[in-house]
């Protein structure tokens, strides 16, 4: 199965501005795939303010048991309103009319919600929502995360997407193996493009 594809940036609501980005674990336990994530951001985004805060449970009536998901179309009325909250999930990440998606967001709130589920399957198979891992399998899942929430928090500051750059971490992904080839970095276009948001919202280096 192929994963839902946002549409071009150029055809969707440009986010509200955005200075903070707060990361929120949904669920019943944090995932390990989160340690010394705010570090990584921060250094991929300097100047903006990047919190992870405490655990939340995840709201009733949001996951289904049919498809073994939690569905988008169902947890984006419950979720604060906060702007920019990006959500991470250990369940897979599915919705009405799509398969599953590694992320989805609700751009003219900027707010987002990523799953950790495929990340933890070498082919990018959906994964129990219990599964824990360690070693390398670990590892490669924490880098496939941060490429992950590195490019949702890109499109919730207004950033273009996607990138066509084969060393872009805003290239979109087909497969799960794309995310383990991208770049975790921005190409020049996307640093530039950071760069002046920075310079307008005055995000300080």
């Amino acid at each position: 199965m192929r994963p839902y594809v946002q549409p071009d940036s150029s055809t969707v609501p440009k986010p509200p501005s955005i200075k903070r980005v707060e990361l929120v674990p949904l669920g019943n336990r944090v995932p390990a795939e989160l340690d010394g994530i705010v570090t990584v951001l921060a250094e991929r985004f300097p100047g903006l303010d990047i919190r992870l805060k405490g655990i939340q449970p995840l709201p009733d009536g949001t996951y289904s048991k049919r498809r073994e998901q939690v569905i988008w179309d169902e947890l984006l009325p419950k979720l604060p309103t906060a702007q920019g909250t990006l959500y991470v999930i250990n369940e897979d990440l599915g919705a009405n009319g799509a398969n599953f998606m590694y992320a989805i967001y609700d751009l003219p709130t900027a707010r987002a919600v990523a799953s950790v589920s495929r990340m933890r399957s070498l082919e990018g198979l959906s994964m129990p929502r219990d599964t824990r891992l360690e070693g390398e399998a670990l590892e490669l899942a924490r880098f496939r995360l941060q490429n992950q929430l590195t490019s949702s928090i890109a499109k919730l500051m207004g950033m273009s997407f996607p990138c066509h750059a084969p060393v872009c971490v805003l290239r979109a992904p087909v497969r799960i193996q794309h995310i383990d080839l991208k770049s975790t970095h921005f190409c020049a276009k996307h640093k530039a493009e950071f760069a002046k948001l920075a310079k307008e919202r005055k995000l300080r280096r």
